[in-house]
Formats: C-alpha cells, sequence, structure tokens
C-alpha cells in the first residue's frame, strides 16, 4: 500500500510539473495549413518558447504564436506567423514588396510577393 502512496504521488507531481512547464515555458503545436512554406511546412510540429518574453518583447523576425482575433473567422484556435513590425512601426504593401518605416523589408523567407496594396498603415 505505501508503494501505492508514493507511486501516485510521483505521477501527481509530474504531472503538476508537466501543466506547469506546458502553461509557462513551452507548449508543442502541429501546424494544419501551409502559410508559413518554406519556413514551416504543413504538418510540421514545433514547440513554442513562451517563457522568452517575460524577459523580452518580439522583435520583427520573430515567428509568434497567437490567439486569432475573432474578425479572422476561423475555425484555427491557434496562429503562428512572423512578425514584421512591432507597436508604433508603419506598414505599407505597393508593388509586391513590403516596407516598414518607408524602409522595404527584405524577406527570403517568402516564395511569393504580395500582389495587393496595404497602407501605410500604423
Amino acid at each position: 500500500m505505501e508503494k501505492l502512496k508514493e507511486y501516485v504521488k510521483s505521477v501527481v507531481l509530474a504531472l503538476i510539473i508537466a501543466f506547469g512547464i506546458r502553461a509557462t515555458i513551452v507548449q508543442a503545436y502541429v501546424i494544419p495549413t501551409g502559410s508559413m512554406i518554406p519556413t514551416i511546412m504543413e504538418n510540421d510540429r514545433i514547440m513554442s518558447n513562451k517563457f522568452i518574453y517575460f524577459f523580452s518583447e518580439p522583435e520583427p523576425g520573430d515567428v509568434v504564436v497567437f490567439t486569432p482575433p475573432e474578425a479572422a473567422q476561423t475555425d484555427a484556435t491557434r496562429f503562428v506567423k512572423r512578425l514584421i513590425a512591432v507597436e508604433g512601426d508603419w506598414i505599407e504593401i505597393r508593388d509586391g514588396r513590403v516596407y516598414r518605416n518607408s524602409k522595404q523589408l527584405s524577406e527570403p523567407y517568402i516564395n511569393q510577393s504580395p500582389d495587393y496594396t496595404i497602407g501605410p498603415v500604423r
């Protein structure tokens, strides 16, 4: 009986640690779409580091996981996207090129240039 109690304690402690890590440090995701090709392929598995942003702010170029806004009208529970700007930056898309604060971004990670115009917007 004493062995069973120790076993149950160990399992409970392991579950608490696992859920604590998942909630605050790292979480695994399966990528359902090809929206990040060629960086992340459809059905890839990734680990999201939640802990890093306790100490620093996200920067342009970071790949982030976030809850989509209601306006996205999607069944997805999370989006995985590359950050191209931060608060206060101006973004403009014209002639197939993306500009941040009037400077063209180098985007070697995209397959196809945008074929639409937006902005500038903040």
